[in-house]
């Protein structure tokens, strides 16, 4: 190639570079702006098998409040022998399952809030399929709908559990495997 040819491409790439918006993906100005939340905070609440962020699995719900600075009376409402309970301090959309005074899952409904592998409320029940192949059992629910159980046999006393409408994850939950496999475990509605 030329040095006029070369030159000319050069500057072809220039003004295209410049003309070209930015992404806003790679700026956390433009994500704080369209979620309420940096990549920060964002990257504090993933989920994963026990737990989300430095909330664990088995931790007593006294710590868990002193971590997020919850409230004397989500304590008194924690003192129930199973209760589901949205703390102040977690993304909107997340609830824990608090059992005898210790969570016992996560429980999460609205999209934004993922787990370490990326999948959240709203993705597709094929991504999960092809995600988790090999660790992954599907059962039936309800007329098309199925309940997707992820169990990994390094985090075998805890299950991922995904329920979609046969097509989009609609909500998921995380914990010990007991407590995770039945969707309603306290016969009760996460209260807000």
């Amino acid at each position: 190639m030329s040095a006029r040819a070369s030159g000319a491409l050069a500057l072809v790439v220039v003004i295209v570079a410049s003309c070209s918006p930015a992404l806003p993906a790679a700026d956390s100005t433009h994500l704080a702006l369209a979620t309420g939340e940096s990549r920060v905070d964002r990257a504090r609440w993933t989920v994963s098998a026990t737990g989300i962020g430095t909330v664990r699995i088995g931790m007593s719900f006294e710590s868990v409040s002193r971590l997020l600075g919850a409230p004397a009376s989500e304590l008194a409402r924690a003192s129930r022998p199973c209760t589901s309970i949205r703390v102040p301090g977690l993304p909107s959309g997340v609830a824990l399952l608090v059992i005898r005074d210790a969570v016992a899952r996560v429980e999460v409904d609205s999209a934004g809030v993922r787990t370490e592998e990326g999948v959240g409320v709203g993705d597709s029940e094929v991504s999960l399929l092809v995600l988790y192949a090999g660790f992954i059992r599907v059962e039936a629910h309800g007329i098309g709908a199925h309940t997707l159980f992820v169990a990994n046999p390094a985090d075998s006393p805890y299950l991922m559990v995904f329920e979609t409408d046969g097509s989009t994850v609609l909500r998921y939950r995380v914990g010990r495997r007991a407590d995770t496999q039945v969707s309603d475990r306290c016969g009760q509605r996460p209260a807000a």
